[in-house]
């Protein structure tokens, strides 16, 4: 469903908007803010993937389309990762030590 595909692109895009503010603003809670939506975005293409393997199993055979449409979502889920790297390492020049625990709180 091409609607979700839209969604998790513009929270992903919310995400490195917000990431990129946590960096410029030196904020800690605002960059703590990325692991709830990585997760969402994560549990949305999977959704997405599940869905395009139910359309083949159903006989569409249009392999190229389904193909493009899966590495479109596996591209959108790495920006969201992207941002979530860069709101720790964030977390990380605030706190001086592995801002991985404080992203997973």
């Amino acid at each position: 469903n091409y609607s979700q595909i839209i969604y998790i692109a513009d929270v992903a895009g919310e995400m490195l908007s917000t990431a990129m503010s946590a960096f410029e603003e030196r904020d800690a809670e605002m960059a703590r803010e990325m692991a709830h939506k990585d997760a969402l975005i994560d549990q949305e293409c999977r959704s997405i993937l599940r869905g395009l393997i139910g359309y083949m199993m159903e006989g569409n055979s249009d392999l190229a389309v389904v193909m493009q449409v899966g590495l479109v979502t596996r591209s959108v889920e790495r920006i969201g990762d992207h941002a979530k790297n860069i709101s720790e390492y964030v977390l990380y020049m605030i706190k001086g030590r592995s801002a991985r625990n404080y992203c997973t709180i």
